[in-house]
């Protein structure tokens, strides 16, 4: 997201514009307000091409074909004008980053995230296919990893299937690496191209890498025209396997989308999270970003919001207790030994953390409670951060549950910690996840009110003793209710299915009034399932330490 140039219009159709998206070689993509308050993206034909009348009848075709394509797989179209000068066409906004965006920040997807991605992508091949559609453009920068499921976008060069070219004789239109065969070879082009396309796509989403993406263009097309796929990168498995099928040569020899429907669709709970943490945090900095936009802020403004912190809050501090140093290379781009920090304290935040001891023997007697609260005003910067509690002795074996706010929460298998955030000025909630090694190789899911959030990961060779993974949940998500419910669905080294629900209650204003509630997933011991606990919280500017 970009400021507005001097040379961009203010205005397009009745939406005032806030921002430049990106632009490309059809023209600029801006991001709209519309007279709801709502966010539009707003895809603006270059003057040059709006001249030609071949263009025109492609691009009114484009907004045709994307308006008969259900919502649930690309954005809903608001308006257009295909007539106008110069043409233009309004979307709902998803505050999401495309899979390139995704991949190059933060490397490969996890093997259940790309199998969800193709599960989702094929369903939408498969509608846009029964709109009489092809896309010819399936490539990672036309696929939106949004909260829910992924978007494909750019229908600019969708062609319905039985009409005649209306591209230049002898033109390719699309991206080589991500053609088919039949794409370069300039011949009819139908479904089994997407599917070419969608190989090539799960290719790069789960490897990093385009397995024909070659330095020059004329050996992509040669690779892909005549040379077998290249996935060094891609483990073996389901996914490798349906890759190689998707990617045959004959067009006839490929699966069908609803094949791959099929073959997938059952993998997973419907309501499971799908997407990294990493990722939700990128999605939550677009609506963010968006949000504040939308406010009357300006781009620069909001920069420098970043740089210095708001009003009344002091940045980040990484729980080394060093500032924040230069943009670094990106994680996934070195040795895989820290996963997304999420340790540090943002002042101003109401948060309790929640943890267990399962461990059955002896009782032994409560904590005290803290008689007094320790606020931290948001209004008081503070340049220390709060420590990270030093990991004590076990306690004596008991049949309850321990719970403090602090860290110092047990687990069989290992430490654990979960802690439910919820944001001063209420755009959204985030929860960390603290563990040692031992329960490292635990991959989370999570649900917000019956919606998909977010995951954890594994961190395969984390050798590290403690470790904090944090999933930021997107406004888009929570949606500004009262009560939430926010349901973690883990699996452990052992393939044992493990699920807690959070349930948040708060009041907006000064104070929040919170009801924690975890309750132990079905694959505990009938023992562990009777010890369900209920905390109540009252917080004002600041955070309460105390004990249960």
């Amino acid at each position: 997201m970009k400021p507005l140039e001097p040379s961009d219009p203010r205005t397009i159709g009745p939406f005032p514009l806030l921002a430049q998206l990106g632009r490309g070689g059809m023209g600029r993509v801006y991001l709209g307000r519309a007279p709801d308050g709502s966010l539009v993206a707003i895809k603006v034909i270059h003057d040059t091409l709006a001249q030609n009348p071949r263009f025109r009848a492609r691009f009114a075709r484009e907004i045709e074909a994307a308006a008969r394509v259900p919502e649930i797989h690309t954005p809903r179209v608001v308006q257009a004008g295909p007539d106008d000068t110069p043409p233009w066409m309004a979307t709902a906004y998803i505050p999401a980053p495309s899979l390139q965006e995704a991949v190059d920040e933060h490397g490969p997807l996890s093997h259940r995230a790309a199998l969800f991605l193709a599960a989702r992508l094929a369903a939408g091949l498969a509608a846009i296919h029964a709109s009489g559609l092809v896309h010819r453009d399936l490539t990672p920068r036309n696929v939106l990893l949004a909260i829910d499921q992924p978007k494909i976008i750019d229908f600019g060069i969708a062609r319905v299937m039985d009409a005649s070219r209306l591209t230049a004789q002898g033109s390719l239109l699309g991206t080589y690496a991500y053609m088919s065969p039949e794409q370069l070879s300039r011949e009819q082009v139908g479904p089994p191209s997407d599917v070419f396309s969608l190989g090539s796509l799960l290719a790069f989403a789960a490897s990093g890498r385009s397995p024909f993406l070659d330095e020059t263009i004329p050996p992509t097309i040669n690779s892909v025209d005549a040379d077998p796929p290249e996935f060094p990168r891609l483990p073996d498995g389901d996914l490798r396997e349906l890759v190689v099928r998707c990617l045959r040569k004959e067009p006839a020899q490929r699966p069908r989308p609803e094949e791959i429907v099929a073959l997938l669709e059952h993998r997973w709970p419907e309501d499971d999270g799908w997407l990294p943490a990493r990722i939700v945090g990128m999605i939550v900095e677009k609506e963010r970003e968006a949000a504040r936009l939308a406010k009357g802020e300006s781009l620069g403004l909001l920069s420098s919001a970043a740089d210095a912190g708001e009003p009344g809050r002091t940045p980040p501090v990484p729980a080394g207790g060093e500032p924040p140093g230069p943009p670094r290379t990106p994680l996934w781009k070195r040795p895989l030994l820290l996963i997304v920090p999420g340790a540090a304290l943002v002042i101003g935040v109401a948060a309790v953390a929640i943890g267990v001891l399962i461990d059955p023997g002896r009782a032994t007697a409560p904590p005290p409670v803290s008689a007094t609260p320790t606020p931290t005003p948001a209004s008081t910067p503070t340049s220390t951060p709060t420590p990270t509690p030093s990991p004590s002795p076990s306690p004596s074996p008991s049949p309850r549950r321990e719970v403090t706010d602090d860290g110092r929460a047990f687990q069989s298998g290992g430490w654990s910690q979960f802690t439910v955030t919820v944001d001063p000025d209420n755009t959204g909630v985030r929860i960390t996840r603290r563990f040692d090694a031992d329960v490292a190789w635990q991959s989370a899911s999570i649900s917000v009110n019956g919606r998909p959030a977010g995951m954890w990961e594994p961190v395969p060779g984390a050798r590290l003793t403690w470790m904090d993974q944090t999933v930021r949940l997107p406004l888009s998500v929570t949606d500004g209710r009262s009560r939430l419910t926010i349901r973690n669905t883990y699996e452990d080294s052992t393939k044992d299915f493990n699920e807690f629900r959070y349930v948040i209650e708060q009041r907006i204003g000064e104070e929040w009034e919170r009801a924690d509630v975890v309750d132990v997933g079905p694959s505990h011991t009938a023992q562990e399932k009777a010890h369900d606990y209920r905390i109540t919280e009252q917080t004002w500017r600041g955070t309460r330490t105390f004990r249960y």
